[in-house]
């Protein structure tokens, strides 16, 4: 348990009840709605102290959740993810993989993201630079990001959620001039 703990620790944001309620479903499958959704959270490190309240707020995103496509709730009470929510966990999973604050050893290979995007999709452009600079990818120029770990799977998952897969490439760079920059900017040797 200290392990899923580790891993799947959500930092107090909004949707982090959202996240872990998806990220139980995805470890355990299918489980027994609220309680053992109430106890897994507990477990792994997300649910508040005041029971009443978060079973509340768990049954509201849990709705929520369905209305969306993501859940499906089952006979005898037990909640179950559905293949829109299937692939909410995975991208949930390697997000976080992606963030988590495991020293991972460098390969001395830089990872790129370069996209060219037409003006008239800016919305989605917009949401591709967020997305990878919440992942901790840095912006090397206009539309090229750099990251120094694998991230091949988050980079072809974004592409399909996105719809941007001729549009986006994803490049791994041997050398790279002038890296002293960005290898301190990511605590690299």
């Amino acid at each position: 348990m200290g392990k899923l703990e580790s891993e799947f620790r959500l930092e107090r944001r909004k949707g982090y009840v959202r996240d872990g309620l998806l990220l139980a479903l995805g470890l355990s499958g299918a489980i027994l709605f609220p309680s053992i959704a109430l106890a897994t959270l507990q477990i792994i490190g997300i649910a508040d102290r005041n029971k009443r309240k978060f079973s509340y707020q768990i049954k509201n995103v849990a709705s929520r959740l369905a209305s969306q496509g993501l859940v499906r709730f089952k006979n005898k009470g037990f909640i179950e993810l559905t293949e829109s929510g299937q692939r909410e966990f995975h991208r949930l999973e390697l997000e976080m993989v992606l963030r988590s604050n495991v020293r991972r050893k460098w390969d001395k290979r830089w990872r790129m993201v370069i996209f060219d995007i037409p003006e008239r999709y800016r919305n989605i452009r917009d949401k591709l630079r967020v997305t990878l600079q919440s992942y901790g990818f840095h912006q090397l120029q206009q539309s090229v990001w750099i990251f120094p770990y694998d991230c091949e799977d988050v980079v072809t998952l974004l592409k399909a959620d996105l719809g941007v897969a001729g549009s986006v490439l994803y490049a791994i760079v041997e050398k790279l001039e002038n890296d002293s920059r960005l290898k301190q900017e990511f605590g690299l040797r």
